[in-house]
């Protein structure tokens, strides 16, 4: 009997650091869009932890990987999730049918950065909603990376030009966040997490978007 591997992704998102940073764009997520019976792309699902989240609040979702095996643990985790094997900057969908888009924790790893904006900006309905993250190369932690020679794929948006970039893309910023404060990887599972995240949040730091190592917006098709 062959078992399923693990996305990384999935496997990542337990860990201390994992957990608190998904709880974070949850939060955003939920207090940022209305799930009932919207039809919502997540692009980049990975194993689908957002999809799910919006499978759960009555949305109809597509979930869209170039990775087969996430795709396929998805499956296994919801047997309703519809799932389609593909690159985000060659979306297989109709333009002005997606009332809702993700783009969570993906951007920084596209090259053709502008290519994407194009096609969710196809798809996405009018008035339709994007959720996207994207790190700052401005910041503090960006920097550090930088000279630890760690980059992204692309590593190459401040916040102010990624602004500009959306504003460009006729995308218009409702609301936005700043958060992943805590000098930490993905992997981490130190044990005072926790206790870090709760000096951030009683610092505001989440205000800070100019200088906040990732951020995470909800953007509104013009």
């Amino acid at each position: 009997m062959n078992i399923m591997a693990e996305p990384q992704w999935e496997r990542t998102a337990k860990t201390k650091m994992g957990i608190y940073l998904t709880s974070i764009e949850t939060a955003f997520i939920l207090k940022s869009v209305d799930f009932d019976h919207k039809t919502i792309a997540d692009l980049g699902s990975g194993g689908g932890k957002f999809s799910i989240l919006a499978l759960r609040k009555s949305a109809y979702v597509i979930s869209l990987d170039r990775d087969l095996g996430s795709l396929k643990w998805l499956k296994s985790r919801d047997h309703s999730s519809n799932v389609i094997l593909g690159d985000v900057t060659a979306l297989p969908l109709r333009e002005n049918t997606v009332d809702i888009l993700f783009l969570i924790e993906i951007f920084d790893y596209v090259t053709e950065t502008k290519t994407l904006l194009r096609e969710m900006y196809r798809i996405l309905k009018e008035q339709g909603s994007l959720i996207l993250s994207f790190g700052n190369t401005s910041s503090l932690k960006s920097r550090l990376r930088r000279l630890r020679k760690k980059y992204y794929v692309q590593d190459a948006y401040s916040y102010g030009e990624a602004v500009q970039l959306l504003n460009r893309f006729n995308f218009r910023i409702i609301q936005e966040e700043g958060y992943n404060w805590l000098l930490l990887n993905r992997e981490s599972n130190n044990k005072f997490i926790p206790f870090f995240g709760k000096i951030v949040r009683l610092l505001r730091l989440d205000k800070l978007s100019v200088i906040s190592p990732w951020i995470i917006v909800c953007a509104s098709k013009c």
